[in-house]
């Protein structure tokens, strides 16, 4: 089952996106509109059952096995009960089911730019018994973090986000992050690393070098190290040895 595409033609997006760019609007707003449109017709009932007989790169985005991984990746890197968590990008809610499980009741925030994806992760609470559970999404994509106060997260997680930012709204997040998290705060984030000289990007995917990567964290105030544990213990899905999460420290 092709699940989110069907509602797109993907082979237009490249000129949607100069329309968006030609009436003044950002790249923010026309990836909100895309994701939107992949997941108008999209529910949790139809990815989980997308997810019966599919194994790893057949379920792609929609992997559910990746939920209790993404979990366990946090917790080998700090992550307590205790812990107040931004899930940024939270998408259709596959770290945030496993985090509100796990996390104190309103340890757990959520900011995702499409409704439709909020929308879906709400279903899924649903489903799993957790709407009552207190915690909190957020539809925003302010790049400032703005809808945060000083100090208001312990950690902050960002799994397949970065690789869909320009350059200039990740310099913001990086800046945004010394307000918001905690002295002793742990920022985990992802993305997939490019070769050199390689400058391309497709309509929704930016790719970056080692060296452009750790000039947007090191000029934006952080100390960094790179992990080397993604996806180590995931047989069953296919290992893109270009995706590198970074680990900051202030």
């Amino acid at each position: 089952m092709k699940l989110g595409r069907s509602s797109i033609k993907w082979r237009l997006l490249p000129a949607v996106s100069i329309v968006f760019s030609f009436f003044g609007r950002s790249w923010v707003d026309f990836y909100q509109w895309m994701l939107n449109r992949q997941e108008r017709n999209n529910s949790i009932s139809k990815i989980i059952a997308a997810n019966r007989g599919a194994t790893g790169k057949d379920r792609g985005l929609y992997d559910l096995t990746r939920s209790e991984y993404h979990l366990a990746y946090m917790k080998r890197h700090g992550l307590q009960r205790d812990k107040r968590v931004l899930d940024f990008g939270c998408g259709f809610g596959r770290s945030a089911v496993p985090l509100i499980k796990f996390l104190n009741p309103g340890m757990y925030r959520g900011v995702e730019i499409s409704d439709e994806r909020l929308r879906i992760a709400r279903e899924w609470l649903v489903r799993e018994g957790l709407s009552d559970v207190p915690h909190e999404f957020i539809h925003s994509k302010n790049c400032d973090l703005g809808y945060l106060i000083d100090e208001s997260i312990d950690f902050f997680w960002a799994q397949a986000v970065i690789s869909h930012m320009p350059e200039r709204d990740i310099r913001k997040v990086l800046v945004a992050l010394h307000r918001v998290m905690a002295p002793s705060g742990v920022v985990l984030f992802d993305y997939v690393e490019a070769e050199e000289n390689f400058v391309r990007h497709t309509v929704k995917d930016f790719f970056y070098t080692r060296s452009q990567m750790e000039s947007f964290v090191t000029s934006s105030g952080w100390s960094f190290k790179r992990l080397t544990d993604w996806n180590d213990d995931l047989p069953e899905v296919e290992r893109n040895p270009a995706a590198i999460v970074l680990k900051l420290t202030k």
